[in-house]
């Protein structure tokens, strides 16, 4: 029915079709008559190329227990001018949707700028030598106002940004943030993150890494969320650390260092899956290795800083897991963690790997 055009079509007799009469409704609900048109999919920019290319996604459709003898051009009319409405109902419920997702998008940013407030005037010390120079950039509320400007748009403007951007590949690339590590004191000889995390993370840096990711873990209703570091391992494979993690199993899991390694090296920003396969799955080491974790059904991993050239000495991944098969990330999720991933790597460029 949805290969025959916005008309639809009617079938007055279904024992006289062949179409029909082997179909379920004539064999399990006995119907005889049938008329239906097809539900176009919304057109939420209300633009001509979007409305060029909108498709079917459902049917509105009338039936009858016993036959007709005709059907109108005029009935038809109606049936098409009642999916058209109903299609502008579809629009109005997605419209309310969005709205009040972003508003919890809105809600999400003013917590994550209060919150590295409240860690910048923390009174933590560091081996007894105050903030180590943190606080100068824990501070800086600039970025995260900009942060929240950045990615929510107002209604308007906002369903002509997310049309545009259909994936993950699409998403404009940051500019490069990681300089490598940087505040230590000339001639001070600091451990990589790998030879000691505790030397190499600050106590407001952890603080720091795991508002973002417990922010975006209930922002976005996700299973799991990890900021992890990858490095390439002598033997060809690589190492991963999780520094910070939300809904963490017990015991931690294993985060495939190959699969953080394609996110960090992606020329467009990082990977995204979307209900794979379970061979797809197990061939991109997509699963959290742990027996405490949740079955992945989709997943998108960031890079978290520089440019995909200057990655190939290992980097950070920001990683979210949904167990969720009919979670489907929209452009705005993958917008809203970008944001997180750039804003993260003023914090991740002061850590030496």
């Amino acid at each position: 029915m949805i290969l025959s055009g916005r008309k639809g079509f009617a079938v007055l007799d279904s024992h006289k079709d062949w179409r029909f009469e082997k179909g379920p409704l004539v064999q399990n609900l006995k119907v005889r008559f049938y008329a239906g048109v097809p539900l176009i999919s919304p057109n939420m920019d209300k633009t001509q190329g979007s409305e060029e290319n909108a498709s079917p996604i459902g049917t509105l459709c009338i039936v009858d227990f016993g036959p007709r003898t005709e059907f109108s051009t005029e009935d038809r009319k109606r049936l098409v001018y009642l999916s058209e409405y109903a299609r502008r109902e579809i629009e109005k419920w997605f419209a309310r949707k969005m709205a009040h997702k972003m508003e919890n998008l809105t809600a999400s940013h003013e917590t994550w700028t209060h919150g590295l407030k409240t860690i910048a005037t923390s009174p933590i010390t560091i081996n007894g030598e105050g903030d180590n120079g943190e606080s100068e950039v824990l501070g800086d509320d600039d970025a995260g106002r900009q942060l929240a400007v950045a990615t929510l748009p107002g209604r308007s403007s906002l369903f002509r940004r997310l049309s545009s951007y259909h994936s993950l590949s699409s998403l404009p690339a940051g500019g490069s943030v990681h300089r490598g590590a940087s505040g230590q004191s000339v001639g001070k000889t600091v451990p990589g993150l790998f030879e000691g995390v505790d030397a190499s993370m600050t106590p407001k840096m952890r603080k720091v890494f795991n508002l973002a990711t417990t922010l975006i873990g209930e922002t976005l209703d996700l299973s799991m969320v990890f900021l992890t570091a990858v490095v390439p391992s002598e033997n060809g494979g690589a190492k991963t650390l999780i520094l910070s993690g939300y809904n963490t199993p017990e015991p931690a899991p294993v985060i495939d260092g190959a699969l953080c390694l394609r996110a960090l090296r992606a020329p467009q920003g990082g990977l995204l899956y979307q209900n794979p396969t379970a061979q797809e799955a197990e061939e991109a080491g997509l699963q959290p290795r742990s027996p405490g974790a949740a079955p992945c059904a989709s997943a998108m991993l960031l890079a978290v800083g520089s440019e995909a050239s200057s990655r190939s000495s290992g980097g950070f991944v920001l990683s979210a897991y949904t167990p969720d098969r009919l979670r489907v990330f929209g452009p705005e999720d993958v917008l809203f963690m970008t944001k997180f991933a750039h804003e993260l790597a003023r914090y991740t460029s002061k850590i030496r790997l």
